[in-house]
């Protein structure tokens, strides 16, 4: 990393991105950057194969809603669509459809929905198993 720096210059670094000049910024993701890249390096014989798994080239992206607006995959998995991971739903339902399809369109091919009755309720979020079903969206149950 200290190569890669004196190799960009410090102060061009700055002039570029100026919120690495804030307080201690470029040094805390310095050391991140550092600290990743040698985890990701951990089981890897040669740098191609680190830099691939720092980069995640072969990783499944998870991200909330709001990260996942403007963007597109073949698959998307809703994992645990319940009321304890839609808790605000119940406070404002417009607001919270509107999340929901947000995250639905971004799939391109196939969207998965996971409930687990042990984790929590769908009562809160009955509006959205509604609009589902009357889509013809199928269910299946695994035990």
């Amino acid at each position: 990393m200290d190569d890669i720096l004196a190799f960009i210059g410090r102060e061009r670094l700055i002039a570029v991105h100026p919120t690495y000049g804030q307080g201690g910024w470029l040094d805390k993701v310095l050391e991140a950057a550092a600290e990743y890249l040698f985890v990701s390096s951990v089981g890897y014989m040669d740098w191609p194969s680190a830099l691939d798994a720092y980069q995640g080239v072969h990783a499944i992206p998870l991200m909330t809603i709001h990260k996942s607006k403007g963007l597109e995959y073949h698959s998307v998995i809703f994992v645990g669509l319940d009321d304890g991971a839609w808790w605000s739903f119940a406070n404002d339902q417009i607001e919270g459809t509107a999340g929901f399809f947000v995250a639905f369109t971004r799939a391109k091919q196939r969207v998965v929905f996971t409930y687990c009755a042990h984790r929590g309720a769908r009562s809160k979020i009955a509006t959205l198993y509604n609009l589902l079903e009357k889509a013809g969206v199928r269910t299946f149950s695994i035990n």
